[in-house]
């Protein structure tokens, strides 16, 4: 399949028998990742964290149990950082509360996206609502318990930041203020996955792809294929942990996004697997998503951020390369450090040239 080309345009019968119900089964498709990734993830937002923060201007939000959505932040004005554990997120009156207790922190999770960047911003924490007597405005507090840094291949398959063409395609069918589900999966290229441990711990991990990859395969039965990764597959091991799932589907270059929810499963079926291929290449394996809810909104973050205002890009010389800060996160800024950048620049370099 070239990279515009939707075979999913009918309804696909799928392999009940293709189910992955187990860890070690998992594994035998994904092999086991380095384990050197781990010590990467941070309990703490470090300079490197905050200099992205400082750069980025969407925060999306994905708060611990079922039908909760999520909230989409504009930075720059929502945005406000007490230390390196606590931040707080102001929302407007006509703002949902995610069903957030001011009593009660759960489990919630942090995206960030810096204009014109392709690796991301991941926090995990505790949220709780501030109680403010006589204030209109939702106030989120986010306890930080882990940051890590994301890389660049979702932002590069979907062309995050490169929506020109995707733009023509949506503003072809008009501006409508309804939209079914396989109108608007037709038109995404981004998504922002949210998954659930078995104890209901929090990951927002994206998903990105050629226009469409998110394909209805039955009126409610979304096949999402799963490129190439880190191998951690931290997604994948939450879906056989706790199989409820939510998306928010993005369309590059627009303000409306696709908010969707439903029970999932990790798949090896061969023929949606193949059905999905790129340039030949097809997925080992897939997530099939049973959709139990969805709706469409206008998300005001989303214009308010100026996000795909190219003028207003994140420059090279503003960021810390992506291999420089993963190889200090895992060894530090010594010589171990710096003779791990130059390991971790080469292995993300093969990464960004073998997308699929």
């Amino acid at each position: 399949m070239s990279k515009n080309e939707n075979p999913f345009n009918t309804t696909v019968s799928f392999n009940a028998k293709s189910l992955i119900s187990s860890e070690a089964k998992l594994r035998g498709i994904i092999k086991t990742y380095p384990k050197m990734l781990d010590k990467r993830i941070l309990t703490e937002l470090d300079t490197h964290c905050l200099e992205f923060i400082e750069c980025s201007k969407l925060c999306v939000l994905a708060v611990s149990g079922k039908d909760k959505g999520f909230g989409v932040f504009n930075v720059r004005t929502s945005l406000d950082i007490y230390s390196n554990k606590r931040l707080e997120l102001k929302s407007g009156s006509d703002a949902v509360s995610l069903n957030v207790s001011a009593e009660t922190p759960c489990f919630a999770s942090l995206y960030f996206l810096a204009p014109g960047v392709g690796h991301a911003l991941r926090v995990n924490g505790m949220v709780s609502l501030l109680s403010e007597e006589g204030n209109a405005k939702v106030t989120f507090v986010f306890m930080v318990e882990q940051a890590y840094v994301h890389c660049a291949r979702a932002a590069a398959r979907s062309q995050l930041w490169s929506p020109v063409e995707l733009i023509k395609q949506f503003e072809s069918q008009g501006i409508r203020k309804e939209y079914s589900l396989h109108d608007f999966l037709s038109l995404t290229s981004y998504s922002l996955l949210k998954t659930h441990s078995s104890d209901w711990q929090t990951e927002i991990s994206p998903r990105g792809d050629q226009t469409g990859f998110l394909s209805l395969i039955e009126d409610d039965l979304l096949f999402l294929p799963e490129r190439p990764g880190n191998k951690v597959a931290v997604s994948l091991r939450n879906i056989l942990q706790n199989p409820y799932v939510e998306l928010l589907c993005m369309i590059p270059g627009r303000e409306v996004v696709l908010h969707l929810a439903g029970q999932a499963d990790v798949t090896d079926d061969p023929r949606l697997c193949s059905m999905a291929a790129v340039d030949g290449k097809q997925p080992k394996l897939g997530i099939l998503i049973r959709v139990s809810s969805y709706k469409v909104v206008q998300e005001h973050a989303l214009s308010e951020s100026n996000l795909w205002n190219e003028s207003e890009y994140v420059l090279k010389t503003q960021l810390t390369p992506f291999p420089k800060v993963l190889s200090e996160h895992m060894n530090g800024t010594g010589l171990l450090g710096k003779a791990t950048n130059q390991v971790v620049k080469a292995v993300v370099n093969h990464d960004m040239k073998h997308l699929y």
